[in-house]
């Protein structure tokens, strides 16, 4: 009887020590498996975006519409100012415009509805130079109304600058009465 309780005993010990190796060989693979998935798991990729923007803010100056037109002195008038704000890479430019400017004769001028006469005028704008632009621009729309280019950004992000515009003119006692206007267009292009 002590010899079949042995040989039980064996074959228990036998089937345990089977069982055992079986489960260590098929738990080996899920291990493995396991370990791959921990290391996947702690690889996040990661990710953002920023839009580009290129904006400019324009303010008149309350001197823009109190011109002295009629002081033959010689006037420089702050007329507004341009907050620019632009985080993008390539280069931009602000260009200035004017309504009456392609009536004859080209360039810049204020004239007076239902006359022929005009007061010829310029635009100067005061720029930051950062991003290599240029501190001081004049003679803007003296006798070309396109390609008038008040300031260039090559490369560089802008944020809150502020250029100052100025009108220069000459004013006239000759001029017929009336009111004399014109409207200038500032924007920003990327180029």
């Amino acid at each position: 009887m002590n010899s079949e309780r042995n040989i039980i005993r064996l074959r228990g010990a036998a089937a345990t020590a089977v069982a055992l190796a079986l489960a260590g060989l098929l738990a080996a693979p899920f291990l493995v498996r396991e370990c791959d998935v921990c290391e996947a798991a702690t690889s996040i990729f990661l990710s953002g975006y920023v839009a580009g923007k290129c904006t400019i803010g324009v303010t008149p100056d309350i001197e823009a519409v109190n011109l002295a037109v009629d002081t033959t002195a010689p006037q420089r008038v702050p007329i507004g100012s341009v907050l620019q704000d632009c985080n993008g890479k390539r280069s931009y430019a602000i260009a200035v415009t004017s309504w009456n400017c392609a009536a004859p004769p080209t360039g810049g001028k204020l004239m007076a509805d239902g006359t022929d006469d005009y007061l010829p005028y310029t635009v100067e704008f005061n720029n930051p130079t950062t991003g290599g632009s240029q501190g001081v621009v004049t003679n803007l729309l003296a006798t070309a109304c396109t390609g008038q280019i008040a300031r260039t950004v090559t490369s560089h992000n802008v944020s809150d600058e502020t250029s100052t515009v100025y009108l220069n003119f000459t004013g006239s006692t000759e001029l017929e009465a009336g009111t004399y206007e014109d409207v200038v267009t500032i924007s920003i292009t990327m180029m």
